[in-house]
């Protein structure tokens, strides 16, 4: 029911992999919409199948302040690992678990209810899901705000979300395991790596793309409102736009100021009037009559 020259779709999802919520369906259904993207090739897949018809934007994502909680948390963990699990990422937590290293997984936590495990962790790990490999933004900008050092998987970077020089140490899928590891052995490289993180999400440039966005929805034609044809009422029952319309009629003739409203016309009935109302009333009466001698008798 949203207007689509009032609003906007952000899609996170990775549109040329097998995620099913990505389907063909969905794509299509994208056209219909000015469409904000976390990745340039996402962005691409668009413009290719739906053409000219789509409006699609590559938008850089900032983390928000918000999600720098620093409540006092033991570091009882060494990684954690979010997200959905499949053997693929299992097996790297297996590799973490054989080195001796705690390791704590969570799927579908976001936001404040993932922070108490983020405050847990010594380090936060990103593996793929799929095999496009996209920079998984949204998933490293809580420990980023939370200064929790990260190990990601290398992934595939677009213009306006390059986070190749963020601080953020990016490893090949066989080596994941390893460079945590590593990583967790210097506390002075943690600490460094979890800094440039925090300075990097700092001077991310959002105003000048978010600019571009703006022009692009003062450019669309808003949406003209078609008023369908009530359909005829049913066995003489008011439909419910017949209803709609009477109510409306009758808000919009209010009483001029200071004038009386005028009085409802309401339907009234008074005893022994009407065709049969005379009888009725005499047989009610002869019925007290005789209950009346009924009782003097029997006293």
């Amino acid at each position: 029911h949203m207007d689509p020259a009032r609003c906007a779709i952000f899609n996170f999802e990775q549109l040329e992999s097998t995620s099913n919520l990505a389907g063909p369906e969905y794509r299509r259904w994208l056209a219909r919409w000015l469409v904000l993207d976390y990745h340039g090739s996402n962005v691409e897949v668009l413009l290719r199948e739906n053409g000219a018809r789509q409006l699609a934007f590559e938008l850089p994502v900032v983390p928000s302040g918000n999600l720098a909680t620093t409540a006092g948390e033991a570091r009882s963990i060494d990684v954690l690992f979010y997200g959905t699990m499949n053997e693929r990422r299992a097996h790297v937590l297996r590799q973490l678990e054989g080195m001796g290293l705690a390791v704590e997984a969570v799927a579908g936590a976001y936001a404040n209810e993932l922070a108490p495990a983020v405050r847990r962790a010594r380090l936060v790990l990103h593996a793929h899901f799929y095999e496009t490999g996209l920079f998984p933004v949204a998933r490293v900008l809580q420990p980023s705000v939370m200064g929790v050092p990260i190990v990601c998987e290398t992934s595939v970077f677009s213009e306006l979300n390059d986070w190749s020089h963020s601080g953020i140490v990016f490893a090949a899928y066989e080596h994941l395991a390893e460079t945590c590891a590593e990583l967790l052995s210097s506390p002075e490289r943690m600490q460094r790596r979890a800094q440039l993180v925090r300075d990097f999400v700092r001077q991310i440039d959002f105003a000048t793309p978010f600019a571009n966005v703006v022009r692009a929805f003062e450019s669309l034609p808003l949406r003209v409102e078609v008023t369908e044809e009530p359909e005829p009422p049913v066995d003489g029952v008011l439909t419910d736009a017949e209803i709609e319309a009477i109510l409306a009629a009758e808000g919009a003739n209010l009483p001029e100021a200071g004038q009386p409203a005028p009085k409802l016309q309401v339907v009234q009935r008074q005893p022994g009037q009407g065709p049969l109302g005379r009888w009725i009333a005499w047989l009610l009466i002869a019925f007290m009559l005789l209950g009346g001698l009924k009782y003097w008798f029997d006293w």
